[in-house]
């Protein structure tokens, strides 16, 4: 098709990409042409649209960090850009900075209370009754997932804040492996209620991937 075509222009590429389109189940989403002198991007949904659709590098890069799902582009190109996922950030974690830990009798059971997860000997009074129902079962499961992130090494609280009478506490907890954002929220008798990992990274050299 070159030969018959040669000139590098968006129409030749799109004859192109349509002739190359994949069928069935891993199907082609959308193909793209890049004009690296320009910066302007030329996306094809063939052969659900026959229109093109344009994009400029520069014009994008003056919004705030955003995406677009490309399966919903047309229509989130005229609303307000998208704020990227918290896994697309390429410095999450750097978001997040050690503030005064004003209750660090709490900080210093939370910290026995990972160590102890890590032992494989949680213990029920650390929680809730209704979150102990839940949790008691994955006990081996968490003590497992946190193998896996080295030696525990530190715990840092970067937020805190009361909703409907339980307070909430974000820390950093630094492995060997890895870095990860973990919430508490603890009830009025200090007992956790719940507890969730809301990010992980792990360090260069290492992956989340079982051995």
């Amino acid at each position: 098709m070159l030969a018959k075509s040669p000139e590098p222009t968006v129409a030749n590429c799109a004859i192109i990409l349509r002739a190359c389109l994949q069928k069935g189940q891993y199907a082609t989403k959308y193909s793209n042409v890049f004009d690296l002198k320009s910066g302007n991007i030329f996306i094809f949904q063939f052969p659900e649209r026959e229109d093109t659709l344009n994009l400029n590098l520069a014009n994008e890069l003056r919004k705030s960090s955003h995406y677009y799902d490309m399966a919903r582009i047309h229509q989130q190109l005229t609303q307000s850009p998208i704020p990227l996922l918290n896994n697309m950030k390429r410095f999450f974690l750097d978001e997040f900075k050690s503030i005064t830990d004003k209750e660090p009798k709490i900080t210093s059971h939370i910290r026995t209370m990972i160590q102890d997860a890590i032992s494989g000997v949680m213990k029920s009074d650390d929680y809730t009754i209704e979150f102990w129902k839940n949790l008691s079962s994955t006990q081996k499961q968490i003590q497992y997932d946190l193998k896996k992130l080295g030696n525990f090494i530190s715990l840092t609280l970067v937020d805190y804040k009361v909703e409907n009478g339980k307070r909430s506490f974000r820390y950093l907890l630094e492995f060997k492996n890895a870095t990860v954002l973990q919430q508490y929220i603890l009830d009025e008798n200090n007992k956790v209620a719940s507890m969730q990992s809301e990010y992980s990274e792990f360090k260069p050299g290492t992956t989340d991937v079982d051995d």
